[in-house]
C-alpha cells in the first residue's frame, strides 16, 4: 500500500513542477509506472513466501502436520521452505509411529493376562485392563474414576496400602496368592503410577497338584499292593485258626489278627481318600435347588452337630435357590465345609447359612478359636491339618471341586469368626 501511495505522490509532483514539457512528463510517468509494476512484483515475491510460512506456522500451532508449502523460485526462500517441509514430513512420520506404538501398547495391555491399573496424580484410577477387572472382581466402569481404598475388596485394600514402588506377594482368603508390583512412568514431565497384578493362585495350585498327585499315586500303588497281600495272608490265618481244633487257645491271636486287618483297612481307606482328590471327574452341570442340597448336607452332619451341641441355622430368606453345577460333587464340598465349621465351633455355638441375593453368594459362618496367621497361610496346603487325626484333604477337596466348577470362593477368619463365601 505504501508503494502505491508513494508513486501517486510522484505523479502529482510531476504535474505540478513540470507542466510545460509533455515529453518529459510522459517519460517520467512511464518510468514511474515501470517502477510501480517492478515494486509490486518485488513486494509480491517477498510477501508470498512469508505468507506461506505464516500459514504453515498457524497450521503447526493447530497441530495440523499435513500442510506442505510450495516453492517460490527464490533460492534462499525455497531453502527455508524445503527445511520446513522436511520438518513437517518428519513430524508426520514420528506422529504416525507414535500412534502405531500407542495402538500396539493398548492392544498389548488389553490382551495381557496380567492385571494393569494406571493411576492419576491423586491415586485416582484412570485406566483398567480386562485382566485387572477380572482379578479384582469389579467392573471396569466402576473402577475408572474411583480410588482403590473406596472398595471393600480385600485385594483392593491390599493394593491401596502399597504407596511406594516395590514388589509385594499378597495372600488372601486363605488360599489366593498375588504378586503385586507398583512402579511409575513419566509423561509430559509428570510421574504416573501404575500397578501390575499377577494372580499366582492357579499356578500355585497347579504346581501343588502335580506334586501331590505324583506322591499319592506312588504311595497308593505301593500301599495297595502291600495291604492287599497282607490282608489276604491275615484272612487265611484267621480262617485256618477258626476251623482248627485250637480255636479257644488261639483267641488272643485271633484278636490280634482282627486288629491288624482293621488297621490295614484303615490304611486302605486313608489312601483311597487321597486318591479321590486326584481322580476327581469333570463335573456334570445341571440346574438344581441349592436349598435342597443344603438340607441334605445338614442332615448328614446333624449327628456331629448334636454331639458338639452346635446349632445349624438357615438365614436364606429364599424358598428356592436355583444354581448350576454337579450336584454330587458340590454336595461333597459342602459336607466337608460344614463338618469343618462344626468341628471349629465353640460349645453351644452356631453355624449359619446366609444368602446374599445381589451377589448370588452363599455365606457359611461360625465362631470359634481364632486362627493364627501361620495356620491361615497353610490352610489349603496338601496334607496340612490342625486336627490330631486329620488327613489334610478336606479343604483341598473343597478347593478342587470349586475350581473344577470355576466357582469363586473365599475363606476369611477374623477374631474367631470364620466365613466361607461361595459365589454362584
Amino acid at each position: 500500500m505504501w508503494i502505491t501511495l508513494l508513486h501517486i505522490a510522484l505523479f502529482v509532483l510531476v504535474y505540478l513542477f513540470i507542466p510545460n514539457n509533455p515529453m518529459m512528463i510522459i517519460g517520467i510517468e512511464a518510468l514511474l509506472v515501470l517502477s510501480l509494476v517492478s515494486m509490486v512484483m518485488v513486494y509480491r515475491r517477498m510477501m508470498m513466501p512469508l505468507k506461506q510460512i505464516s500459514e504453515g506456522l498457524i497450521r503447526l500451532k493447530e497441530q495440523d502436520f499435513t500442510v506442505r508449502l510450495e516453492e517460490t523460485g527464490d533460492q534462499l526462500t525455497d531453502q527455508m521452505i524445503r527445511v520446513f517441509n522436511e520438518m513437517m514430513q518428519h513430524i508426520r512420520t514420528e506422529r504416525a509411529h507414535i500412534r502405531s506404538q500407542h495402538h500396539f501398547l493398548d492392544l498389548l495391555i488389553d490382551a495381557s493376562p496380567l492385571g494393569m491399573l494406571i493411576l492419576g496424580f491423586d491415586e485416582e484410577i484412570t485406566r483398567v485392563n480386562p485382566a485387572a477387572s477380572r482379578i479384582i472382581g469389579i467392573e471396569t466402569h466402576q473402577l475408572v474414576g474411583s480410588h482403590l481404598k473406596d472398595f471393600e475388596s480385600e485385594l483392593c485394600q491390599a493394593i491401596s496400602s502399597i504407596d511406594e514402588e516395590r514388589d509385594v506377594i499378597v495372600r488372601l482368603n486363605g488360599y489366593q496368592k498375588y504378586h503385586i508390583r507398583r512402579a511409575g512412568f513419566y509423561d509430559r514431565g509428570f510421574n504416573h503410577p501404575f500397578i501390575i497384578i499377577e494372580e499366582l493362585t492357579q499356578e500355585m495350585v497347579k504346581t501343588e497338584r502335580e506334586s501331590y498327585t505324583r506322591v499319592i499315586r506312588m504311595m497308593s500303588h505301593e500301599v495297595n499292593n502291600t495291604v492287599g497281600a497282607i490282608n489276604s495272608i491275615l484272612q487265611s490265618m484267621v480262617q485256618f485258626i477258626e476251623t482248627s481244633n485250637y480255636k479257644s487257645e488261639s483267641e488272643p491271636y485271633l484278636v490280634a489278627l482282627q486288629v491288624a486287618i482293621k488297621r490295614n483297612e484303615g490304611l486302605d481307606l486313608f489312601m483311597r481318600n487321597f486318591a479321590n482328590v486326584v481322580k476327581l471327574p469333570q463335573p456334570s452341570i445341571v440346574e438344581f435347588d441349592l436349598i435342597r442340597l443344603l438340607d441334605s448336607v445338614v442332615l448328614l452332619n446333624r449327628a456331629l452337630a448334636i454331639e458338639r451341641n452346635v446349632s445349624l441355622v438357615f438365614d436364606l430368606n429364599q424358598k428356592v435357590l436355583l444354581v448350576k453345577g454337579d450336584y454330587s460333587m458340590l454336595e461333597q464340598a459342602f459336607i466337608n465345609m460344614v463338618k469343618n465349621a462344626i468341628e471349629a465351633s465353640m460349645q453351644n455355638g452356631e453355624v449359619t447359612f446366609h444368602w446374599l441375593k445381589e451377589e448370588r453368594c452363599l455365606v457359611v459362618s461360625n465362631e470359634g478359636v481364632e486362627i493364627t496367621e501361620e495356620v491361615k497361610e497353610r490352610l489349603f496346603s496338601p496334607f496340612f491339618s490342625t486336627k490330631p487325626n486329620g488327613q489334610g484333604i478336606g479343604l483341598i477337596m473343597i478347593r478342587e471341586i470349586f475350581n473344577k466348577h470355576h466357582i469363586r470362593f473365599s475363606f476369611t477368619s477374623t477374631k474367631g469368626k470364620s466365613e466361607f463365601r461361595v459365589w454362584f
